[in-house]
């Protein structure tokens, strides 16, 4: 199993993500400390912990030297990784100790034919404190329930549900395998490595909160406590989120009518459907 922590401009945080991977009370594991050209001390925080560090881990670490963005950095790091499964873990969020090893037991659980998966979370503000209520998602199962997907392909292009959480992702290095490299410029990585499990393989979640998702402003997909004014000055911040929104979705979509050309072409499921899923992915 491979740990990899993703860092890009991260130094407020990245201290307490990298020794949530080292406190991973799973071993033997690989911990990838990976740095996307960070223009703060990121990555010299990585390196520090990486040099100070006597466990029972191997640490890689790598800093990119040119900024790849997300789908280019996840690429990198499984270009990396050799591990079957990759455990994903942003720099501004904290894994607890007994995440990968919860993780490698639900894997075990479902014959190793989970490609991703993914477990409840506990929302943190920047400080660290619990913020409830903030992110709902669907928790199936009793606490510390393990629940295999079914998963309709055109109803996932349709809806992104189940919603796969990107901080507590762990996705197979088989989906690298089979579809390849993702599209340098992907930000909603989650949504599409999850897709690519949709037609390769199996959705798995974990009802047990495993890892501790960071709310902030600079959050990819932008947290604001503060209510929405009415001013000039807001509603310009709004369009411009939306407009950044609307075009990380299409960059998304369009990896999906990729993959599912490599689907096609691999014969991974009957032509209907694909066919079907792909007019619906290139018409959003």
């Amino acid at each position: 199993l491979t740990f990899a922590v993703v860092s890009c401009n991260q130094e407020q945080f990245v201290q307490e993500a990298v020794e949530g991977a080292l406190g991973q009370t799973y071993s033997p594991l690989e911990i990838i400390l990976s740095d996307d050209c960070s223009d703060d001390g990121s990555f010299e925080i990585m390196r520090r912990l990486a040099t100070a560090y006597r466990g029972p881990h191997r640490v890689v670490l790598n800093r990119n030297p040119v900024r790849r963005k997300t789908g280019g950095h996840f690429n990198r790091v499984a270009e990396l990784a050799r591990g079957e499964l990759i455990v994903i873990a942003a720099a501004d969020d904290v894994s607890l100790p007994s995440r990968t090893e919860v993780v490698y037991q639900a894997w075990e659980k479902s014959g190793r034919r989970a490609t991703s998966l993914y477990s409840d979370i506990i929302q943190i503000d920047e400080r660290g404190n619990v913020i409830t209520g903030v992110y709902q998602g669907e928790k199936p199962g009793a606490p510390g329930a393990v629940i295999e997907h079914e998963v309709q392909l055109l109803s996932y292009v349709q809806t992104l549900k189940p919603t796969v959480h990107g901080c507590s992702h762990v996705i197979a290095t088989k989906l690298f395998q089979v579809f390849g490299d993702m599209p340098e410029q992907v930000i909603y990585e989650d949504k599409v490595l999850a897709f690519r499990s949709v037609l390769a393989g199996k959705l798995v979640y974990v009802n047990d909160p495993l890892v501790k998702y960071r709310l902030h402003g600079a959050n990819a997909h932008k947290y604001d406590r503060d209510p929405k004014g009415a001013d000039l000055e807001s509603l310009e911040r709004q369009e411009g989120h939306l407009k950044r929104d609307f075009k990380n979705k299409e960059t998304m979509y369009e990896a999906f009518v990729r993959d599912l050309g490599t689907a096609a072409a691999q014969k991974l499921m009957s032509s209907m459907a694909l066919e079907e899923a792909a007019r619906e992915a290139d018409r959003l």
